[in-house]
């Protein structure tokens, strides 16, 4: 604990004051959808300037909306992809792409794969009406789609846009819906999170991990998570070879006592199995509601959500060391409402803040955060923040 409670100071200054922070401005004769903070001046010299990191946020509303943050300004460009973003919707980054998936409501059942520079729509997919999709993972040709209102995961065809259904733990559910949360493909398998819920939406046992072979769209293996109710997306700790690591997941049995939950882990050998647990929900004083290792492998970055009595999310943002196996202190001030994150290369990190007066995005760098930027609506409650 001590060890990385020293790096985590050395990060954020003890986060009791925001360090080095500039004022925050509206750029002149600029879009008025665009404010900046001085995050990093350039070094003067013939050195060329550092590159563009970009971030790419979720706004949920009626209709919603997508940003597009330069990471290293500190600007944000609102509504930048208009028209995709709906009352429902997450997103996740694979690779260069960003697939936008609606999920209810206003366009739902509707993923949008976003791409370049700038960000443009390069597909829409319709998927069945009502289907409630979650997560996507990407495999060749195909990509792969748990949804609530299915039998198991969504099956896509890329090129033709065709879609089947691959049922799954149909012995497991007696209402045949297995509620699957999330996908993730690895190199060699795709792997799947089920909560395997009643129609009350109550977990039925311990949640489900289902082992797809994409080669030949069979299920090759299943097996239990430590805990109840996987939830969120499944996350690499190893960004740059998830093979080579671990995926994680959290397990939510209670969104009110965290007594029991956890951040499950499952290795990914020849036959992906149960890890148990990395963190607890008790440790974490809530829920992993959104996870992501930096690019280095040696920090995971953590949102810790609770819910308020009105099912608000709040919460505060944490590293835990992959090396040293610690948990460190928050980064976030008390009373901000962090519910995701994402992040960047140059060891910069995005988080949503979702408080009371509308929220936006924080970038957090070498001990110092910018003051919030707004989205022009709320941030999405997890799962609407990526880094390239």
């Amino acid at each position: 604990m001590r060890g990385s409670l020293t790096v985590l100071i050395v990060l954020c200054g003890g986060c009791t004051q925001l360090l080095g922070v500039e004022a925050f401005t509206t750029e002149g004769g600029g879009s008025p959808d665009a404010s900046t903070f001085d995050a990093m001046p350039a070094d003067a010299g013939i050195d060329a300037a550092p590159a563009p990191i970009r971030a790419v946020a979720i706004g949920n509303g009626a209709p919603g909306k997508l940003g597009v943050l330069d990471v290293r300004v500190g600007t944000v460009a609102t509504d930048a992809v208009p028209d995709i973003v709906g009352s429902d919707t997450v997103m996740r980054r694979i690779g260069g792409e960003y697939f936008v998936i609606n999920r209810t409501g206003v366009n739902g059942s509707q993923i949008a794969v976003l791409a370049g520079d700038p960000l443009a729509v390069t597909r829409t997919y319709t998927l069945p009406a009502g289907s409630n999709p979650q997560d996507v993972a990407a495999a060749g040709g195909k990509l792969y789609v748990p949804a609530y209102s299915s039998t198991g995961i969504l099956i896509i065809d890329r090129d033709d846009g065709d879609v089947r259904t691959l049922p799954l733990l149909q012995a497991e559910d007696p209402d045949t819906h297995p509620d699957c949360a999330s996908a993730y493909y690895t190199g060699v398998h795709v792997v799947v999170a089920c909560g395997v819920l009643d129609a009350a939406f109550v977990p039925r046992g311990a949640g489900k991990v289902v082992i797809v072979d994409p080669f030949n769209d069979t299920v090759t293996s299943s097996f239990d998570l430590p805990f109840a109710n996987p939830y969120g997306f499944l996350m690499p700790t190893r960004p740059d070879d998830p093979a080579a690591g671990e995926l994680l997941v959290a397990t939510v049995p209670s969104f009110t006592n965290f007594s029991t939950g956890c951040l499950a882990r499952i290795g990914l050998g020849a036959t992906p199995a149960s890890n148990g647990c990395l963190v607890t929900n008790q440790a974490l004083g809530g829920w992993a509601n959104q996870v992501e290792a930096d690019p280095t492998g040696a920090l995971l970055w953590i949102a810790s959500t609770i819910y308020d009595v009105n099912f608000n999310p709040y919460g505060r943002l944490v590293a835990y060391d992959l090396v040293a196996g610690t948990l460190g202190t928050p980064i976030s001030e008390p009373g901000e409402e962090i519910a995701d994150v994402a992040a960047c290369p140059g060891g910069y990190v995005v988080a949503a803040d979702r408080n009371a007066t509308g929220g936006g995005i924080r970038i957090y760098h070498d001990g110092t955060v910018s003051p919030v930027l707004d989205l022009g609506v709320r941030p999405a409650p997890g799962a609407g923040l990526g880094c390239d």
